[in-house]
């Protein structure tokens, strides 16, 4: 966008060059993203079907599926990209992540409906 349009100039002020080749800010700037990406389409999928979570079971797999694919596909070359085991993890991460987060809540609703 800003090769059409040109940088602003304020937006100097705001830009922070990822210093010194960090492990941490490679992380950020090149594994981080594919991780959230993964979490926004599973926590997508838990709003649509909340009152399903039978048919949300089935496109989650299917998410998780397709990300994997994805990052295989690169590995082998067949698409575009890099393939990052970094990326893998992140993914896997946030998936874990939410997974424990939606027991632990379906586990407090379940205990407030009995009660």
């Amino acid at each position: 966008m800003f090769s059409l349009v040109g940088t602003p100039a304020f937006l100097a002020e705001f830009y922070t060059p990822a210093a010194g080749g960090s492990a941490l800010a490679a992380f950020c700037i090149y594994s981080l993203p594919d991780g959230l990406w993964l979490l926004s389409c599973i926590l997508c999928i838990r709003a649509l079907w909340l009152e399903n979570p039978a048919t949300a079971t089935h496109y989650l797999y299917a998410v998780y599926v397709a990300a994997l694919l994805l990052e295989l596909l690169q590995y082998f070359h067949i698409i575009p990209g890099t393939f990052d085991f970094w990326d893998l993890f992140a993914m896997g991460f946030f998936a874990f992540v939410e997974g424990v987060v939606y027991m632990f809540l379906q586990r407090r609703i379940r205990y407030a409906y009995q009660s």
